[in-house]
């Protein structure tokens, strides 16, 4: 292994610090994952990992404009194993739900999702959600929408597991905003495709078109 790259893994691991390592730096990380020692790609495979587990934002995209556009297909590969990791890490509030029509306090009638079961033990069920409850707004998205059931998934699952984040709802006329945050879904109730997640995840991240 480089100088250069031990010395950029050893500050890797130390808390904080990769938040405010240069741009520079954190591509000669990314680089990493093509280096002629075997040891120095799954060493940096792995702690790009931890990385963007708990410093998604910087790190996944950095990894995403790699695996999009690196010459070395090395690199592509491993950016992809990253990327998937994160797809799998989806969120979960364990309730079961439909599409919804209530009417508001004005009258007009809107769109959002109904919470038919409540999983004991899971994260809607600690957060205080009941069965009736019809949520109105998940983590500041409004589901008044056409497509309000699958919004609603979706969000869950991109926030990933261990978010914190907020629902709106309505219960029996009075809204509430109630803090909860995600968990990962049990194994056996895991049976979304895990290609579909990593398409799902990509689409979501997605650079805006320009003007």
């Amino acid at each position: 292994m480089s100088s250069c790259l031990a010395g950029l893994l050893a500050l890797a691991l130390v808390p904080g610090t990769m938040g405010a390592a240069a741009a520079g730096e954190l591509d000669t990380l990314v680089q990493g994952l093509a280096d002629e020692v075997y040891a120095t790609r799954e060493s940096s495979t792995a702690e790009l990992i931890q990385r963007a587990r708990g410093e998604s934002d910087p790190v996944w995209k950095l990894v995403l404009k790699h695996f999009r556009s690196d010459p070395e297909p090395e690199v592509r590969l491993r950016c992809e194993v990253i990327l998937r990791d994160m797809a799998d890490n989806y969120g979960f509030l364990g309730v079961q739900h439909r599409e919804r029509t209530y009417f508001s306090v004005d009258g007009k009638s809107h769109r959002g999702v109904e919470l038919m079961t409540i999983i004991e033990g899971q994260p809607a069920h600690a957060a205080g959600l009941k069965v009736g409850d019809i949520v109105i707004e998940i983590d500041g998205k409004s589901l008044d929408i056409e497509d309000t059931v699958n919004l609603f998934g979706s969000t869950i699952r991109l926030l990933g597991a261990g978010r914190q984040t907020t629902v709106k709802i309505d219960r029996l006329g009075e809204v509430l905003t109630i803090p909860i945050t995600t968990g990962a879904p049990p194994k056996e109730l895991g049976t979304i495709d895990p290609e579909a997640r990593f398409q799902e995840w990509l689409k979501a991240h997605e650079e805006p078109a320009g003007p």
